[in-house]
């Protein structure tokens, strides 16, 4: 068993948390301010079983990496930044148990 700790942006939690919930991933979400990414983060604890591993950190590529925003919305010639990503630790779990 492992136990995935994800910082994200909290932009990319809704989308994060329905697509590891769908595949069936235990999922808990913390709000966080003022660590990682400026604006604040918020930190996901996922728990997946060994081989499963892989599988939630493609779905945490895809639904919270990199993408690109206009840095003001009401100036189209401002260029594209890239925001969003994040990182996730997985680490050893050695017991599991829902209360």
């Amino acid at each position: 068993m492992k136990l995935l700790i994800a910082m994200i942006s909290p932009d990319d939690v809704n989308a994060v948390c329905a697509a590891l919930t769908k595949s069936r991933f235990g999922v808990r979400h913390i709000a966080t301010s003022r660590a990682f990414l400026e604006a604040g983060t918020a930190t996901l604890l996922i728990s997946a079983k060994d081989e499963k591993v892989e599988e939630a950190l493609r779905i945490l590529k895809e639904s919270a990496g990199v993408h690109q925003r206009r840095t003001d919305s009401y100036d189209s010639i401002q260029p594209m930044t890239e925001e969003g990503g994040g990182c996730v630790f997985v680490v050893n779990a050695e017991q599991f148990v829902v209360l």
